[in-house]
């Protein structure tokens, strides 16, 4: 039979056991699980509780649930908590200086992991997405995709599965807020520097001189923080002028 702890509701318990029973039975993705029946039988348990459990352990990623399949084991996936960190950030429970803070210490790491663990691969990646990146600067084409592929091939050569994932918290907070603006995009003295900067830091881990690689890294962080708050003020004086006008 289930045991649930106090205050916890049935249908949580009920995803609890089923992780512990992936877990004890050393299961992985595509493995099979018991079915809803199954299930409800082994805990003594509703169908409704079943269900509810299987619909949260299929959005964290946990389990898959398919037609004629069943439900198989599947790869835990960070979205979740992506989705509740960048919630938390729109009602105001982290600053930007709290996210920038962040992210600064994130790309150090990323770095510092490069700088020992890069492969040619790795480089010859880097290159790509910065010669994609100016190619579109020249067209007059936002240089994101690019731009967001140049850290996700640094993020990938540090060989830390878990810093490639947390990538997406940075593509969203930072991408889809002022690298997708068109203040930046529009700016093409702002976007060369960035390339050129991209340029010295691969340069910096060829040679593994990790602190010149810092030094660039800074110096690009700086000055895109303080693009942004110029940004982020002339959109709060615009702002302030419209409601002026309604008013």
């Amino acid at each position: 039979m289930l045991k649930r702890q106090a205050k916890q509701s049935l249908y949580q318990a009920v995803a609890d056991e089923i992780k512990r029973h992936i877990i004890t039975q050393g299961l992985g993705p595509g493995d099979p699980l018991p079915t809803e029946r199954e299930l409800c039988e082994q805990m003594g348990v509703s169908r409704s509780s079943v269900r509810e459990a299987i619909r949260i352990l299929e959005y964290l990623g946990v389990v898959t649930v398919k037609p004629k399949e069943g439900i198989t084991v599947s790869t835990p996936r960070l979205k979740p908590f992506l989705d509740h960190l960048q919630y938390m950030s729109e009602i105001g429970e982290y600053s930007f200086q709290d996210l920038w803070e962040l992210r600064r210490y994130y790309e150090q790491i990323c770095l510092e992991l490069a700088c020992r663990r890069a492969t040619e691969q790795d480089f010859g990646a880097m290159e790509e997405a910065i010669a994609t990146m100016e190619k579109a600067i020249t067209e007059g084409k936002s240089p994101a995709e690019s731009d967001f592929r140049f850290h996700k091939v640094l993020a990938r050569s540090t060989g830390n599965p878990l810093l490639a994932s947390l990538l997406e918290l940075f593509s969203r907070f930072f991408m889809e807020e002022f690298l997708m603006s068109s203040f930046l995009h529009l700016d093409n003295t702002t976007a060369f520097d960035t390339v050129n900067e991209y340029r010295k830091i691969l340069e910096a881990l060829r040679r593994k001189d990790l602190q010149r690689a810092n030094g660039v890294l800074e110096e690009h962080l700086s000055r895109i923080k303080h693009k942004y708050l110029a940004w982020t003020t002339l959109q709060q004086v615009g702002l302030q002028y419209v409601k002026q006008e309604g008013g």
